[in-house]
């Protein structure tokens, strides 16, 4: 079976352990440890299909899960991506968001020639792309600038990918559209399913094979919540495209902390791996409506 035909295969989803993971961890959880513990997971990829990690950890997956790795064009521009692609990762995600401050009014909060390129080359070297359009919680911004600023990026990237990628065989992840944490007037769960299907029936194109949400720094609870809602809508709607989660802090929250490094022991990594198991098996199910 080929990446991309795992990747739309049931409601398993992802499972994003990146340099954004690395900074929600903290210093309760060793990260180094907790990525070595969910690849070496036997039970995870009854409900993830795939791991996005910074670094390949080797060719192929490990106890059952493909392997993602991470384009860091921001952190680390001397990676080189042919490089990348020949460690051989089974999919690369390309996330090249750009801070408000860099932003001209009307522009775009991406990189939308990073991420184009990068998605091209990809394909062009057989490796399964996956674009990451994360539009920043500015705080306190209402659902309708959420809206217009998720959906000027996708707008403005599909318009230029669809001249230079085969966009049926790419995977795109987005947040979930809701106003900010700091509105005055927070999104509903249902305002949340419709605005996000929304955005998507606007803005992408119906040959992109699948849509995976980022928690967006949401709890377990309310992203699952949330997800099974769009779910249910999307259903109603028959959307084109298969849905999924790509989780990191939803996730990452749900865990015990874990000492890491010696210390570490093979209690800790079984403790880590069932918290793990359990929190992505939950988003997995709010799938099935």
């Amino acid at each position: 079976m080929s990446v991309n035909d795992q990747l739309v295969e049931g409601t398993r989803g992802l499972l994003v352990l990146d340099e954004y993971a690395r900074a929600a961890v903290g210093g309760s959880i060793d990260f180094d440890a907790l990525v070595a513990a969910a690849l070496s997971a036997e039970d995870l990829s009854s409900a993830i299909s795939t791991v996005v990690v910074d670094d390949v950890p080797g060719v192929g997956g490990t106890a059952g899960l493909m392997i993602g790795v991470r384009d860091r064009p921001a952190t680390d521009p001397s990676r080189d991506l042919d490089g990348l692609i020949d460690a051989g990762p089974d999919l690369i995600e390309f996330r090249a968001n750009l801070r408000p401050a860099e932003t001209a009014s009307g522009q775009p909060a991406i990189d939308v020639e990073h991420l184009v390129a990068g998605a091209s080359r990809a394909v062009e070297r057989g490796v399964t792309p996956l674009v990451t359009v994360a539009i920043p919680d500015l705080g306190g911004h209402s659902r309708a600038v959420a809206f217009a600023v998720a959906g000027n990026a996708l707008r403005t990237f599909f318009q230029e990918a669809g001249h230079r990628v085969d966009v049926s065989r790419l995977f795109l992840r987005v947040n979930m559209v809701s106003a900010g944490a700091r509105s005055p007037e927070p999104s509903t769960t249902e305002q949340v399913s419709s605005d996000t299907l929304e955005l998507l029936g606007r803005h992408v194109p119906e040959d992109v094979p699948g849509v995976f949400f980022l928690s967006g720094g949401q709890s377990l609870d309310s992203a699952c919540e949330r997800l099974t809602a769009i779910a249910r809508e999307a259903r109603h709607r028959a959307v084109p495209w298969r849905l999924g989660f790509a989780f990191t802090r939803a996730i990452i929250e749900a865990l015990p902390p874990t000492p890491g490094g010696p210390e570490a022991g093979s209690a800790d990594r079984a403790a880590v791996q069932e918290a793990l198991t359990s929190a992505s098996r939950r988003a997995a199910a709010a799938l099935q409506v």
